[in-house]
C-alpha cells in the first residue's frame, strides 16, 4: 500500500501537468489560427472594416477556419463570445486594426460572468495593426500559478499579473 501511495503521489502531479499542457496547446493552436484568419480577413474585406470608433464583431463563420467549429455561444460583457470547453474568445475590428480576445477557464460550463474570476485561468489578447501583432496575457486568482505558466510558456509580448 505504501509503494502504491508513493507511486500515486509521483504520478498524479505529472498527469495534471500533462493535462494542462494539452489545454495550453489548444490555446496556442486557436491563437495561431485566429491570427492567420484575421490577417486574411483584413486583406479580403478591407472595405468592411470600420473607419470610425465602431466595432465590427466577427463570427466563426466570418473567419472560416476549422479550429473554431463546435463552439457554443455565450453572452459576456454585452456581446456574444464563442466557447470551447476551456477557452472563450471573440474577434473584432476597429479603425485601428483587428484584435482577438480570449479567456481560458477551468471549465466553461461554470459561471463566466465578468465578476467571477475564480474560474478564469488567464486572459489573452492580440492586436493586429500595420506594424504587426502585439500580444498580452494576464493571470490572477486561485489559478495564478497555472495562468502564469501559460502566459510565460507561450511567448506573449506582455505578461502581467491581475485582470
Amino acid at each position: 500500500v505504501l509503494i502504491i501511495g508513493i507511486l500515486a503521489g509521483i504520478a498524479l502531479p505529472q498527469y495534471n501537468k500533462a493535462v494542462w499542457k494539452a489545454r495550453f496547446a489548444e490555446v496556442y493552436t486557436v491563437v495561431n489560427a485566429l491570427e492567420k484568419s484575421i490577417e486574411s480577413y483584413m486583406w479580403t474585406h478591407e472595405d468592411s472594416i470600420p473607419k470610425d470608433d465602431e466595432h465590427l464583431y466577427l463570427t466563426p463563420e466570418d473567419l472560416d477556419i476549422d479550429v473554431l467549429s463546435n463552439l457554443t455561444e455565450k453572452e459576456y460583457n454585452d456581446h456574444i463570445i464563442y466557447c470551447s470547453k476551456y477557452l472563450c474568445r471573440f474577434v473584432a475590428c476597429t479603425s485601428e486594426g483587428c484584435y482577438w480576445y480570449a479567456i481560458m477557464y477551468k471549465n466553461t460550463e461554470n459561471d463566466l460572468s465578468v465578476d467571477n474570476t475564480s474560474n478564469a485561468i488567464a486572459e489573452m489578447q492580440g492586436h493586429k495593426n500595420f506594424s504587426g501583432w502585439n500580444r498580452s496575457c494576464w493571470y490572477e486568482g486561485e489559478t495564478a500559478n497555472i495562468g502564469k505558466y501559460l502566459c510565460e510558456s507561450t511567448n506573449w509580448d506582455d505578461v502581467s499579473e491581475g485582470f
